[in-house]
């Protein structure tokens, strides 16, 4: 049967069957057939059906696991950074329409340098394969499989070219990007499945850190050492790091996320009030006492009110997520949440709210908030390629190294594409403070290496006037459009530029790149932590 045939189902179905002769008898077989429904990767990932016959459970619950479908695209992935002369991973996955990994078995496989050295012998694989390569040169470059088939995002069917991988920089000391997915779900939550998300984040989306961060609820207590395992078998530093973390917030913020540095937290005597809120003053001693950072999210529908004074360890606020973008108020944004929510049912019940509630806002009013994007998914799947991450610049690649990353603000957001950004003001990164006399020259520097053809670099300012903020206006520091010549080519995705301006006065500047190609229906955004200058 077919149980939703529009798509519009998202956290669970019900089905009642009734028997036309009244009678089941042991031997009889009933099959239920679904289609039309989001499944979480297959290897590993045991689901549970919860099924009543005449009222009475059956315990224990039947399982079942999910078959991945044939291929619908590829991905590439490598680090963002590697050393010269040392081998590095590369991931090659191939997945099907609903994100599992794919039943397709390829043949013949060759990994090159795109438009360069091979790098590989050819190879087989069925669903995903991890080898590595070695490039000797500095420079930033992009390898390239051949011989896959569903390997564009844009493809509508199979096409014969390359999959592109994301830009790699080869430089004697890497440190980063980082990329990772902090705000995904597990069936623990209430709305939303799966088990081994960690599993996929790291296997599947090829990520380099994530943070499981279901609902508090009554039941969080009890499930928190489960959660604290899940991050303790999964961290391996130097290879996948994992962060301890809840969705929560006090009785006046519930979309807010709390991460902990560490994975030994205890809740033990702690209370959750109505839906996941904790009470105000204890939450506060609490992050004080465990160190953690607290994230704000879905900001832009009503959610938080950038006017309101937050826990100084409120460092990072989630500029966009698969619920759509929260960088200003705009409800006809290709990103926005009412767009979303044609593309996804699941998304239905969000709505662009009007007033100072976004990103832009919170800079606006002076807060050193740092951008960072996560997917909010509830399928586990994390990591997806159009559904949210962050970059994390960091001096090692360790739970330490991230979680200092996010609390100082070396980090920026995209939507899905390991895009990378470089954002300065006089030689200093994104996320820094300037205190500098009036009138003195700013030198800003732009790098931008995208995963396709640029569509647009814009860095843009907000000047603070005198005893005000003016959180609304916002006006254009830099914009460059980049040509469409109609062809792909590696000279429309890369870009290096720099500009400079007086200092005048109390100002903050954010850099927005935008790729011409989209992604799975969405456009292609990257957002930089703003840069914030002051009066020495």
């Amino acid at each position: 049967m077919d149980t939703d045939t529009r798509g519009e189902v998202r956290h669970g179905q019900r089905v009642l069957a009734k028997i036309s002769d009244g009678t089941v008898r042991p031997e009889h077989k009933i099959i239920f057939t679904f289609h039309r429904i989001y499944t979480p990767w297959v290897a590993n990932q045991t689901e549970y059906y919860h099924v009543a016959v005449d009222g009475a459970a059956i315990s224990p619950c039947p399982t079942f696991r999910v078959r991945g479908g044939p291929a619908e695209y590829a991905r590439l992935i490598v680090p963002s950074t590697v050393r010269p002369g040392v081998p590095f991973r590369v991931l090659l996955v191939s997945l099907d329409r609903y994100d599992n990994v794919s039943s397709t078995y390829y043949d013949r496989v060759r990994l090159t340098v795109e438009d360069g050295q091979e790098l590989s012998r050819e190879f087989s694989f069925q669903g995903r394969s991890i080898t590595s390569a070695v490039l000797e040169e500095e420079g930033v470059f992009r390898l390239a499989a051949h011989g896959l088939r569903g390997d564009s995002y844009l493809a509508d069917g199979y096409r014969s070219e390359a999959v592109i991988s994301n830009p790699v920089r080869v430089a004697e000391r890497p440190n980063g990007p980082y990329w990772g997915d902090i705000h995904v779900h597990s069936h623990i939550s209430a709305d939303a499945m799966g088990n081994e998300l960690y599993q996929y984040a790291r296997d599947v989306s090829g990520l380099d850190f994530a943070g499981v961060c279901d609902h508090a609820n009554a039941d969080l207590p009890e499930q928190w050492e489960r959660i604290k395992r899940w991050v303790r078998e999964c961290n391996e530093d130097h290879r996948f790091v994992t962060i301890l973390g809840y969705e929560g917030g006090d009785e006046g913020i519930h979309h807010s996320n709390i991460y902990y540095p560490n994975d030994d937290i205890d809740f033990t005597g702690d209370t959750f009030l109505q839906k996941t809120q904790m009470d105000h003053d204890r939450l506060g001693q609490h992050l004080e006492e465990t160190g953690a950072l607290s994230q704000l999210h879905q900001s832009g529908t009503c959610n938080t009110d950038m006017r309101k004074n937050y826990f100084p360890q409120t460092k990072v606020i989630e500029i966009f997520s698969s619920w759509g973008q929260s960088e200003y108020y705009n409800p006809d944004h290709a990103l926005s949440y009412e767009s979303n929510r044609v593309r996804y049912p699941e998304t239905r019940l969000t709505i662009s709210g009007r007033g100072p509630f976004y990103a832009r806002d919170a800079w606006g009013e002076g807060k050193r908030f740092a951008a960072i994007a996560s997917s909010d998914d509830h399928f586990g799947q994390p990591g997806k390629a159009h559904r949210g991450i962050t970059g994390v610049i960091a001096s090692e690649f360790t739970r330490r190294g991230v979680f200092e990353g996010l609390h100082t603000g070396s980090c920026y957001a995209t939507t899905g594409e390991r895009v990378l950004l470089d954002f300065r003001a006089n030689g200093l990164p994104m996320g820094s403070e300037l205190s500098l006399n009036r009138n003195k020259e700013v030198e800003f520097t732009v790098e931008v290496h995208g995963t396709d053809v640029l569509c647009s670099v814009e860095v843009f300012r907000h000047r603070f006037g005198p005893g005000e903020t003016s959180v609304c206006q916002w006006e254009s520091a830099f914009h460059r459009d980049i040509p469409d010549v109609g062809l792909k080519g590696t000279a429309q995705r890369d870009l290096t530029t720099s500009f400079t301006e007086a200092y005048v006065g109390p100002t903050v500047y954010y850099l927005r790149v935008r790729q011409k190609y989209f992604v799975k229906d969405r456009p292609v955004y990257a957002w930089s932590t703003p840069i914030w200058l002051s009066d020495a």
